[in-house]
């Protein structure tokens, strides 16, 4: 066959992408320009290299917005996050930048299904300031909560494996200022001071939150380059236009044949462990750290396809 596969996790971290798959393929394509950090990656010879490609999933909303309602949500002070709220994704510092924000004025909207009795909800009770953040719930209608505010409030975990960030484009379709961590794949998306605020630390989030806060001028800048970014970055056509070239390069090329067996194992257990392969080999223990979340790629979410496979109850018994 000619093979054209596209990884929607960056693999910087576990689950990571076997590099015997990405030599294997005809094109390997990833959703974020970040994964090309991988020294997996990286380390690839040069006739491999030139048949990966990027191609972005995360695309945002059609502004549907009067002038008048533009301009209204580009100089909002309201925040607002929306996404996974479980810090399986969230930086376990999330409510922490809140309390240290210094602006008695701040509300944060976090828009997510969450447990009552989880720990995020645990941490936003007991926060100094509770009365900060509002634990919304889920929304089947994120454009109307996101257009609701005027920055998203995004940190995440350091070790996340996401690149598309489909929650993070789509707010700054809609002009939102965009506060996000120094992460890669959020630097892939946002410059900072350009098209939003970078931090680099929950300590340096806590404080150019509070100055955006402060700054409705610098918020209109940053919001209408937020929007621009995601209207010329990020729609479905460019994404499409760029499979496509892919599509006709392969097209021209002989068929192959892939032992997946030979790349990825033959059992369950072996596909699990060809994603946790650099944690195998440093020794972290991190491999089976999700305890109990059914995260992607994660022990749980394997056994939660294949529960009776004997090796990977195996591994889950460590």
């Amino acid at each position: 066959m000619r093979s054209l596969f596209w990884a929607h996790v960056s693999g910087l971290f576990a689950p990571y992408i076997p590099t015997d798959l990405v030599a294997a393929a005809g094109r390997f394509v990833f959703t974020s320009p970040c994964s090309l950090q991988s020294p997996e990656i990286a380390a690839l010879s040069d006739a491999v290299r030139a048949r990966l490609g990027v191609v972005g999933s995360g695309f945002g909303f059609e502004d549907e917005r009067t002038s008048d309602e533009m301009q209204a949500g580009e100089t909002s002070a309201a925040v607002a996050y929306l996404g996974t709220v479980d810090f399986v994704k969230m930086h376990p510092a999330f409510f922490d930048i809140v309390d240290a924000v210094d602006n008695a004025d701040i509300h944060v909207s976090v828009w997510g299904g969450f447990d009552p009795e989880g720990e995020p909800a645990r941490r936003a009770h007991a926060m100094r300031h509770p009365e900060r953040v509002r634990l919304e719930g889920q929304t089947a209608d994120p454009r109307t909560a996101l257009q609701a505010a005027g920055i998203f409030f995004y940190p995440l975990r350091e070790d996340h494996y996401g690149t598309a960030e489909n929650a993070l484009i789509e707010a700054m379709s809609l002009g939102l200022v965009p506060v996000v961590l120094a992460n890669p794949a959020e630097k892939a998306i946002v410059t900072d001071g350009v098209n939003g605020v970078v931090a680099a630390d929950p300590a340096d989030m806590a404080a150019r939150l509070g100055h955006l806060l402060a700054e409705p001028e610098e918020r209109a800048r940053l919001s209408a380059a937020a929007r621009a970014t995601a209207r010329a970055r990020y729609q479905p056509r460019r994404s499409a236009g760029l499979l496509e070239e892919h599509y006709c390069a392969l097209m021209v090329e002989p068929k192959t044949c892939i032992d997946f067996a030979g790349v990825l194992g033959s059992k369950p257990a072996d596909w699990f462990l060809s994603t946790q392969q650099r944690d195998r080999e440093s020794g972290t223990g991190r491999m089976f750290a999700a305890g109990g979340a059914l995260s992607k790629g994660s022990i749980d979410h394997f056994l939660a396809t294949f529960p009776d496979d004997p090796g990977l109850l195996a591994l889950a018994a460590r």
